[in-house]
């Protein structure tokens, strides 16, 4: 009985603090929303316009070149990953054994990292701040490595939203290989992100590591047009709200190399993971959330 009461006021305080705009902006995060609108960054016409359609069908990519501040930034970002390629990998996600992240669970940082110095480059930053009107930090970061496998989809591979752990899961991924059908890339219903297609109820079936949809429900659900695949080139960088229904990973015949960056608000109830790296204090890296133990 007290579990199911305990529960249930979690549910409820998730719901009041995450998926309410109003509390999770003005209560949680007011100053994050004040400081974003008295110091927008200003976008460039190639990121103005990803996060155009970033707000409006929930997923949107472009060429990373394209975006970023530092032209640089990129081929340096992708050197740093294939160190973190070459060196001895640490084990996969029990949940998820496919998957590899390069920095391991706990990813350590330092200030000086390409990785980090990307995901917050004003313009790229900008973008998932322009989506959800607030300054925001980062608050995953991660070299992922999905290895092909057989059988059938699994886990993140299938349909699903995120669990609700702060009101918009803004994602970006930089793609460090080609990342064709055969390396899994992601596919997500555009407008699933919106307030009515959060809306939109399904029923699910929970695996273990989170609740899936089915294929043929997410195909009675929404016109096959409104299913995007992001396929693309090394060097494409892709945003998502990932509480929109998307899935993605399912590599069958080639690796996928990305990037992964995961921006949170103040008001976000996901564990955070970030640590500095040995002997950088932690006001040296300002900007991100980081564990606090």
């Amino acid at each position: 009985m007290r579990a199911t009461i305990g529960r249930r006021a979690n549910e409820i305080y998730r719901a009041v603090r995450c998926r309410n705009r109003i509390v999770s902006r003005y209560v949680f995060n007011a100053g994050a929303v004040r400081d974003h609108r008295r110091h927008t960054v200003e976008l460039s016409p190639a990121a103005a316009a990803l996060a155009g359609r970033l707000i409006t069908d929930g997923v949107a990519s472009a060429a990373a070149v394209d975006v970023v501040g530092d032209p640089d930034l990129v081929a340096r970002v992708r050197q740093r990953a294939q160190e973190l390629y070459d060196s001895p990998r640490p084990e996969s996600d029990p949940l998820k054994p496919y998957l590899f992240q390069l920095l391991g669970e706990n990813p350590e940082l330092r200030p000086d990292d390409p990785l980090l110095h990307f995901a917050l480059d004003p313009q790229i930053r900008g973008i998932a701040e322009r989506y959800c009107g607030m300054r925001l930090r980062v608050q995953d970061l991660n070299v992922w490595v999905n290895e092909p496998t057989d059988g059938p989809a699994q886990q993140s591979q299938r349909w699903h939203r995120d669990v609700p752990e702060d009101h918009d899961i803004v994602k970006c991924f930089l793609y460090l290989s080609d990342v064709t059908p055969a390396a899994g890339p992601m596919s997500y219903v555009t407008g699933t992100n919106t307030p009515q297609g959060r809306r939109i109820k399904m029923a699910t079936e929970y695996d273990g590591g989170g609740y899936r949809l089915a294929d043929e429900d997410v195909a009675e659900a929404f016109r096959s047009e409104r299913t995007v695949t992001a396929e693309g080139p090394a060097g494409t960088v892709i945003f998502a709200d990932t509480l929109g229904v998307h899935r993605g990973g399912h590599a069958t015949g080639a690796e996928r190399v990305v990037l992964q960056i995961t921006y949170g608000s103040h008001a976000s109830l996901r564990r955070a993971r970030l640590r500095p790296a040995d002997g950088v204090a932690p006001d040296a890296l300002p900007d991100v959330r980081l564990a606090t133990v």
